[in-house]
């Protein structure tokens, strides 16, 4: 029960943008219970939050040592990394994301994302279409893959791509 205080107290510091607060909170947690790998995983994102990289980079791999498999925290990490400069890493934590669980839409989708960011959009496409296939109803798939053809300007497959867009999602909320 303290323990679970202590955790709700960080998390809720942190939400508050209490940040250095909230750092000092999960310190004090670690400091009795060193391997809990959501206390390393709330810290890597407050100081990826704060900008400084080359902590979150620790405290996410501390994370992983003790959840190797969690793509959640391999994506963070890759970011991290790109955010570093690092683009190798980078690349290689996505790679490791998709493989742990490549059935995953949302971890594919985010890998579509960050490969669309970093202008590798032959891989960019590879991953939206892997979260279609894994989730037919994924609009915001559709529709990255409707830019992104439209970017190649292969335009018979973007309009494609945006029609079936506009009909999982007729609000429209992208521009």
């Amino acid at each position: 029960a303290k323990l679970q205080a202590a955790f709700k107290e960080a998390v809720d510091l942190a939400d508050d943008g209490k940040l250095d607060e909230s750092i000092v909170a999960y310190r004090a947690i670690q400091d009795q219970y060193p391997d809990i790998p959501e206390v390393h995983k709330n810290l890597g994102l407050i100081y990826q939050q704060k900008r400084d990289f080359p902590a979150a980079e620790k405290e996410f791999l501390a994370a992983l040592d003790l959840e190797p498999d969690d793509s959640a925290m391999l994506l963070s990490l890759s970011a991290v990394y790109g955010a570093m400069g690092q683009a190798e890493k980078a690349q290689a934590m996505l790679d490791k994301a998709t493989e742990v669980d490549p059935g995953d839409p949302k971890t594919q989708f985010r890998k579509g994302v960050m490969l669309r960011n970093a202008g590798e959009n032959d891989r960019a496409v590879e991953a939206f279409q892997a979260v279609i296939e894994a989730d037919p109803s994924s609009a915001d798939a559709y529709f990255n893959l409707g830019q992104l053809m439209v970017n190649a300007a292969k335009f018979p497959e973007a309009i494609q791509y945006l029609e079936k867009y506009l009909s999982l999602d007729p609000t429209n909320q992208n521009d």
